[in-house]
């Protein structure tokens, strides 16, 4: 914590720094000590089930382990699609594959053993993250969402069998992006607007500019992306060169 003389939570994590006025600030946004301004659009997100389920198919898994920055305790949806708002769905940006079914299908929590949210300072930081495969869809708001993708560098760092599917903006320039450039990270820009359950607005919107990085190491992450990509690919939110590219680089982590 950040008072004069007291310990300090999560001081590995670079982008929590106390010396730097960004890392300062998210710290005291996370220690609940301030508020945000105006939350991001990314902070009243729920995930659509084709999204989350890429990590789950490519892991060949029907769960994750945590879903680590869950929106309740249950992970189910605080409300129900309007009429207006269902005359409004953005179909376009759901693949064609899924839009056969009741929308109702997309709208479902996302399958976890456990499920942690922001309750208490810190939130999910300060909880322990047991478990080999987990789904981290982060807060925006002050690039919190940094502090989670570090934080996942870090645990895969001492356990290479953890593999950690995050969902975030495109946004790589900065020290705050230092994570998503080291040897156990992967990012996957894509080339679709995603489309998200908006809580405030209870309806369906796209938000451009997003991507999925992904943190592993090892013959797991190898296997893990070449996996992922072939899925992506045909849900048509990465194009064939980028599936090919993703494959050949998948090697580096055989290193």
């Amino acid at each position: 914590m950040p008072w004069p003389g007291g310990p300090l939570a999560l001081d590995d994590l670079q982008t929590l720094d106390h010396r730097t006025q960004t890392g300062l600030a998210r710290r005291l946004l996370l220690a609940k000590w301030t508020v945000p301004k105006a939350k991001g659009a990314g902070d009243e997100c729920y995930t659509l089930a084709f999204i989350y389920g890429w990590g789950l198919k490519a892991a060949k898994r029907s769960l994750y382990d945590i879903d680590l920055c869950s929106m309740s305790d249950t992970g189910h949806y605080a409300a129900p699609l309007s009429p207006a708002a269902r005359q409004k769905i953005p179909w376009s940006a759901i693949p064609a594959q899924y839009r056969r079914d009741d929308i109702e299908a997309q709208l479902a929590p996302v399958p976890a053993n456990d499920r942690y949210t922001d309750e208490g300072p810190f939130g999910a930081l300060m909880r322990p993250w047991k478990g080999t495969l987990f789904w981290i869809n982060p807060p925006y708001s002050q690039r919190l969402w940094a502090c989670f993708m570090e934080q996942a560098l870090r645990k895969v760092e001492r356990d290479g069998r953890k593999i950690f599917v995050t969902l975030g903006p495109d946004d790589n320039c900065g020290s705050h992006a230092a994570p998503l450039y080291d040897r156990h990270a992967y990012r996957i820009t894509l080339e679709r607007q995603l489309p998200f359950y908006k809580k405030r607005s209870s309806s369906i919107e796209t938000i451009r500019n997003n991507q999925i990085v992904v943190f592993g190491r090892g013959v797991k992450m190898y296997r893990f992306l070449r996996r992922l990509a072939t899925i992506m690919q045909a849900d048509g939110v990465i194009s064939a060169e980028q599936k090919a590219k993703i494959i050949k680089e998948s090697w580096l982590y055989l290193r």
